[in-house]
């Protein structure tokens, strides 16, 4: 489910005054999906997600394309910055987990996005696309987030952004609202999309002792290599509201 950007003020340094919800530029609200996607991020069975993908569930599962699905339980919500984690009874493998990118990204680097778009109506088994990243910041120079020209559709919410070393750079969360961006310019506004920075996410699993990995790999791979990696450690989320 594809959802506004945070309107609140962070927690953290980067924080910067956004607008009203009404403003014509900020991301979409969309009504509630039954899905959404995100990330393993520990041996443990720590998941990652945005809080608007399981906000006010009552039952979540998860699993990997080809898996059977598993109950998961919330452990920890940042409404703020849009972020959860969810717990599953599972020991995942060293190559089922992701890893987070040490560096940050820059303008006009090669990204993907690897989630579980339009369920029902797309593959079941996992999209990925790429594109660049189109900003620093998000809008009204919101330094939490990227902006980002990979296509974003309701279900890639909390899905990882990739670079093309398959290490998180980001957590996908929201698109522009098109319709309201063509209103107040009087032009469709064509791939403005946004994603949570990585340091963002890795800042609230630190804040609640949360282990993570961080990505040593230096050597560019081809989408589909990138795609591999990633499906490793991507999961669709169901839930019940």
């Amino acid at each position: 489910m594809v959802t506004e950007k945070p309107r609140a003020r962070p927690n953290n340094k980067t924080a910067v005054k956004t607008k009203p919800a009404k403003a014509p530029q900020v991301a979409e609200s969309t009504p509630r999906d039954s899905a959404g996607t995100g990330f393993i991020v520990s041996d443990k069975g720590h998941v990652l997600t945005n809080q608007h993908v399981v906000d006010r569930c009552s039952t979540i599962t998860v699993s990997r394309t080809g898996d059977t699905a598993q109950p998961a339980t919330v452990l920890r919500k940042d409404v703020i910055n849009d972020l959860a984690v969810l717990k599953i009874d599972a020991v995942p493998a060293p190559d089922e987990i992701a890893r987070f990118r040490a560096r940050s990204l820059r303008a006009g680097e090669t990204i993907a996005t690897y989630g579980f778009p339009l369920t029902g109506m797309l593959s079941a088994s996992g999209n990925i696309v790429s594109g660049n990243v189109s900003s620093l910041a998000g809008v009204t120079d919101d330094v939490r987030l990227l902006q980002i020209s990979a296509p974003v559709q309701p279900g890639n919410s909390g899905g990882p952004l990739l670079d093309m070393q398959g290490a998180v750079a980001g957590i996908v969360s929201g698109k522009l609202n098109d319709l309201a961006a063509a209103e107040a310019s009087g032009s469709l506004p064509q791939n403005v999309n946004f994603s949570i920075k990585a340091n963002v996410g890795m800042n609230f699993l630190d804040a609640h002792s949360i282990p993570y990995e961080m990505s040593s790999e230096t050597a560019a791979l081809d989408l589909p290599a990138v795609a591999d990696k990633a499906k490793k450690f991507t999961v669709f989320i169901a839930y019940k509201g």
